[in-house]
């Protein structure tokens, strides 16, 4: 059977035996042959969705991002090596990036984008990259931070609202250039989401509570804002 696409590519071969293809093709190309494993199905989408246990994310558009980020993908068996041609037979699917891809779908379909296919993993194992491209790492005292999040953004009210922090501070690109956030989750929700930190109010009470416990991860808050206008502060509560 001949493949749908063939595309030029780069071949990588890692010490753990793993290899990849890089490549570099206009988003409208690949599209129809990208899909995103989702936690549960978002309507409206232009990207192939699959519901898949274990995954942890909804396919959010993120807007005009402006870096062009590479996309990860596992090729299972729809996307084969022959030398150094990246053979498409169906669906990838995609391990990072989604988000991205869907933005610059509404936005600039005809744009490069810059695709990393990993061969050979098995479900477990894509579970495992998808689980570590989200882990803080580096030097003792500096970890690493990462960049995005494929989860929903919760807009803080004046409602009081419980969160459990689910990660260390980290970036997300947002309209007015990057903005630090946290992962959290709600009582009895069924995915993580994020909040914006960078406000003054609320960035010291969450660095003196980093400083106090070590880390953030596990500590549950109660936050709201003090009143409707856009420069009223957040108020913060330790909730355990």
């Amino acid at each position: 059977m001949a493949p749908r696409l063939s595309l030029q590519a780069i071949v990588s071969e890692w010490p753990n035996g793993s290899v990849s293809a890089t490549t570099v093709v206009p988003l409208r190309r690949v599209a129809q042959y990208l899909n995103a494993p989702v936690r549960s199905y978002s309507s409206g989408r232009m990207m192939s969705q699959s519901t898949v246990s274990g995954w942890d994310r909804m396919l959010q558009p993120w807007g005009s991002l402006g870096i062009p980020l590479p996309v990860i993908v596992s090729s299972r068996s729809n996307w084969t090596l022959s030398g150094s041609a990246l053979e498409i037979f169906g669906e990838a699917y995609v391990l990072d990036g989604a988000c991205r891809v869907e933005s610059q779908l509404s936005e600039g379909p005809d744009l490069d984008v810059t695709i990393v296919a990993v061969l050979g993993l098995t479900e477990d194992d894509e579970l495992d990259i998808r689980q570590s491209l989200f882990q803080q790492t580096g030097a003792i005292g500096a970890p690493e931070q990462k960049c995005g999040t494929d989860t929903p953004r919760v807009k803080l009210t004046t409602a009081w609202n419980t969160f459990t922090f689910a990660s260390e501070p980290f970036v997300v690109p947002t309209s007015r250039g990057y903005a630090p956030a946290i992962l959290v989750k709600r009582k009895a929700a069924t995915q993580h989401e994020h909040i914006l930190i960078g406000a003054r109010s609320l960035a010291q009470p969450i660095e003196e509570l980093r400083i106090a416990r070590g880390t953030l991860e596990g500590a549950t808050v109660q936050i709201h804002k003090s009143g409707e206008a856009d420069t009223a502060p957040y108020e913060l509560i330790v909730a355990e």
